[in-house]
């Protein structure tokens, strides 16, 4: 998605980001000048990731082990239709 890259692009050499839900790890590179923290509910995705080198966990994406303001920014790409219930999706 060209605008995941053009905001992460666009973000502070260094800046540290989160990726919630970051599947296989597809926007975790895009800019190597920021410190980027993946998590997933999925370990075979996250072992493609730390295949390729990039810093990742198992991590409920409702019980998130980070404090808050903590990250300079955060992006959740094509993971909350994987929600069960609207009611969730909002939590």
């Amino acid at each position: 998605w060209p605008k995941v890259a053009s905001f992460l692009n666009a973000l502070e050499p260094g800046a540290l980001v989160a990726d919630v839900g970051c599947g296989n790890g597809k926007y975790m590179a895009v800019n190597n000048k920021l410190f980027v923290s993946g998590s997933d509910r999925s370990p075979e995705l996250l072992k493609l990731c730390a295949s390729g080198g990039l810093e990742v966990f198992v991590a409920d994406n409702m019980k998130l082990p980070y404090r808050s303001g903590c990250f300079d920014a955060a992006i959740s790409i094509a993971v909350i239709h994987h929600m069960s219930s609207p009611e969730r999706r909002v939590e």
